[in-house]
């Protein structure tokens, strides 16, 4: 039951994505161009959130399509960007768990550990309120913009696996 709309809007928004990471640093169209595309880019993964069976079905499915793509490519960057001598293993588990809030020599992981969690938290909230209606998504848009505000505003605090960029985007999704 997919809808070609749908996922040719998915194109469209890797294309978005692709073109903007061009795009020179602190130039005006750059700046609108990731109010625009990254927030579409977590609107058109929201289309296809199926809630169907339990808490740890959802997570493996999730795991599957978002966790191991990540650490596929956090272990191949790895490989191919790091001095070994200099990073510890520490350090790697660190950046791939995202602990600091940054993928540091891999910044465009983010958005896997991000995915992930913003997956996680509608989920938990769709299975709380034991609804899908209106009034919950607006509700729980309002309250993770009211979070990640009060993050930005006190300092821009980084959050863990990306949950500072997961409650910005869950309004999105």
């Amino acid at each position: 039951n997919r809808f070609a709309f749908i996922d040719y809007s998915k194109c469209f928004g890797i294309l978005l994505i692709t073109v903007g990471h061009f795009l020179p640093p602190g130039n005006i169209i750059k700046i609108v161009w990731y109010n625009f595309h990254v927030p579409l880019f977590f609107m058109i993964s929201g289309f296809y959130l199926t809630l169907n069976g339990g808490g740890a079905s959802f997570l493996a499915s999730k795991s599957k399509r978002i966790l191991l793509p990540y650490t596929l490519f956090f272990v191949l960057s790895a490989l191919v960007n790091l001095d070994f001598s200099k990073e510890g293993l520490v350090t790697l588990l660190r950046q791939y768990l995202f602990l600091d809030g940054l993928t540091l020599w891999n910044s465009p992981l983010w958005f896997f550990p991000t995915l992930f969690t913003v997956y996680v938290i509608f989920y938990c909230i769709l299975r709380l309120s034991k609804t899908h209606d209106l009034p919950v998504v607006a509700i729980t848009a309002l309250f993770s913009f009211a979070i990640t505000a009060v993050l930005y505003i006190n300092g821009k605090i980084l959050l863990f696996f990306g949950i500072d960029k997961a409650l910005h985007m869950l309004g999105y999704t």
